[in-house]
């Protein structure tokens, strides 16, 4: 018998936000310094109590946190990131009481910027160029991407965002395997082969990718989006809750905040299988269907706990519309439909310490019985993982030196589901387009990492990250790794511990240095090594990379795994 872990009211209606929706983007598109900027100021200067601040990124909340910040508090380089803000958010342009029209061409690195007392637009290339070498391999790693970004908003109630980026590119080994193993690219969707006409050793992928999303805030309390997108859910590096690793998907979201109070119901549409990119025809992709509750509470200006809850589920070209209701709890629901679903909770927690200081951490549970915890025996079923994390502003007194350790670790068989009915894959795995939903490792791994980031000056950052990992692979049965598999496939149903299988050792240290030629534009030097060493030997493979790039408005594209 499953624990009944479900015994929390949820007390609010419907709700959505209209904001950078993740924080690190596995995809592209996405801003990490502004982000950055954003969750520094927050954490050192906003006292009040109100949930969810780094994950609510908008004008909206950049502006309510402009107005909070005593400025004479400010290092100089805080007074940097404010200004980072302002310039992204338009938040400068002061629009005269006449309301007449101020429009301006490449302007704080924007393309084009437009407002009035009605109306606001912004357009930004997108840009990532990158081209590097593996010691360690024949191929030669690159990146070609070329996009545009559309935001604004009328009347300060509707606000849309949509972007779109034509990309080349070729990947380290590890990643072109996991490719041709999914039929995906890590935060991308259909692809196809790619070689250029020019030099022979440059082949790769040619992918097209775009997200693009419509709110609706007809108060500070209400917000309703619909768009094409991705979630990121709590502070850590990774989230063992929703991540944004794989490709976008369509979804309308709901969120309501009232006081200390957060209430986010996500309902999304997923493909159960990867590319179509060796199937002839155009076929119609099968479908599958997610729904979410995200309660968020601010306890204190300290203190935020989060409950969460999410079920993944197949049907023949409807959505459960039992799922729909924004109160009921999912297991409740999933039982009385005869438990044909991937129901999991979870529960999120971030405590700050000071000014600079915050420990977070997450808890998973896919499935559990107490008695069989407590035996020790390892019953298969336990399906559960956790998260402990800890970030540090200003280390040593030094300013922008900033750490972050995370420690993150999953029970095999976690995030699984059975097998389909007349399908040869689980429809119901907490997975999109092949792509794992939460952490990229799957399951049955423990993983530590390090992050430390430093500000230079006004143009010079440097970074560097740590990522140590134990994986137990499967090598021809499923131990609990692969949660496509079904896990009515397994091999156990006792002795299963973190780790079984083939294990496999993962090394990872890279660095970046960048400099930002002007406002969102920058140049990156890249070095990464990473090595993976398997007990069988089938899982090794080791990278030593160098990289150059340049890039507008977009972030580095995480790939650590």
């Amino acid at each position: 018998m499953i624990i009944e872990w479900l015994s929390f009211p949820l007390f609010f209606c419907f709700l959505i936000t209209g904001s950078l929706h993740s924080q690190p983007q596995y995809g592209m598109g996405k801003k990490q310094e502004i982000l950055d900027a954003y969750t520094r100021l927050a954490l050192k200067y906003d006292t009040i109590p109100k949930p969810l601040k780094t994950q609510n990124l908008n004008r909206i909340s950049v502006a309510q946190l402009a107005n909070i910040v005593d400025l004479s508090l400010l290092t100089e380089k805080d007074s940097w990131d404010l200004d980072l803000l302002k310039s992204e958010y338009n938040l400068l342009i002061d629009v005269s009481p006449s309301g007449l029209n101020d429009h301006s061409f490449f302007k704080n690195g924007h393309l084009f910027s437009f407002q009035n007392k009605d109306i606001s637009l912004q357009i930004d290339p997108l840009l990532y160029l990158a081209i590097g070498d593996d010691r360690h391999s024949t191929t030669t790693p690159f990146r070609n991407s070329r996009g545009l970004s559309i935001r604004g908003n009328i009347n300060k109630k509707v606000f849309f965002r949509t972007s779109i980026i034509e990309n080349q590119a070729k990947f380290l080994p590890h990643i072109e395997k996991r490719i041709v193993d999914r039929n995906a690219i890590p935060g991308q969707g259909f692809y196809k082969r790619y070689q250029s006409n020019i030099f022979k050793k440059i082949n790769g992928w040619d992918f097209l990718n775009a997200d693009g999303i419509l709110t609706y805030q007809p108060s500070t309390h209400f917000r309703a989006s619909i768009g094409h997108g991705s979630f990121f859910l709590g502070n850590g590096y990774h989230s063992l809750l929703l991540s944004d690793y794989a490709d976008n998907y369509f979804f309308l979201e709901f969120n309501t905040s009232i006081g200390i109070f957060n209430y986010k119901n996500i309902f999304a549409e997923l493909a159960p299988i990867g590319s179509t990119i060796d199937v002839p025809g155009d076929l119609l992709a099968p479908k599958k269907y997610m729904a979410t509750h995200y309660l968020t509470i601010a306890i204190s200006k300290k203190l935020e706990l989060s409950l969460f809850e999410t079920v993944i589920f197949g049907r023949k070209d409807h959505f459960e519309f039992q799922y729909l209701n924004p109160l009921i709890l999912y297991r409740v629901v999933e039982q009385k439909l005869d438990s044909p679903d991937n129901v999991m909770l979870g529960f999120d927690m971030n405590y700050k310490i000071g000014s600079k200081t915050k420990i977070y951490g997450q808890l998973l549970i896919d499935e559990m019985k107490t008695g069989e915890i407590f035996s020790g025996n390892g019953w298969w079923g336990n399906k559960i993982g956790y998260q402990l994390g800890y970030k540090q502003l200003d280390l040593f007194g030094i300013d922008h030196f900033d750490i972050q350790m995370e420690y993150n670790a999953v029970r095999p068989f976690t995030y699984s589901h059975k097998s389909s009915p007349k399908l040869d894959y689980s429809v119901a795995s907490y997975s999109h387009y092949n792509l794992e939903l939460a952490h990229p490792l799957g399951a049955n791994f423990r993983e530590g990492l390090l992050l430390l980031k430093y500000r230079i000056n006004r143009k010079w950052s440097l970074s560097g990250k740590l990522i140590t990992a134990r994986v137990g692979k499967s090598i021809s049965e499923n131990i609990g790794q692969d949660i496509l598999l079904p896990n009515d496939t397994r091999v156990n149903d006792f002795s299963n511990k973190i780790g079984q299988g083939d294990k496999t050792n993962i090394l990872q240290l890279s660095t970046i240095l960048s400099y930002e030629i002007r406002n969102n534009y920058y140049a990156d030097f890249h070095f990464q090594y990473r090595k993976e060493q398997s007990n069988s030997g089938l899982f090794n493979e080791k990278s030593t990379y160098f990289c150059i790039s340049f890039r507008a408005n977009i972030s580095h594209q995480k790939l650590d795994y």
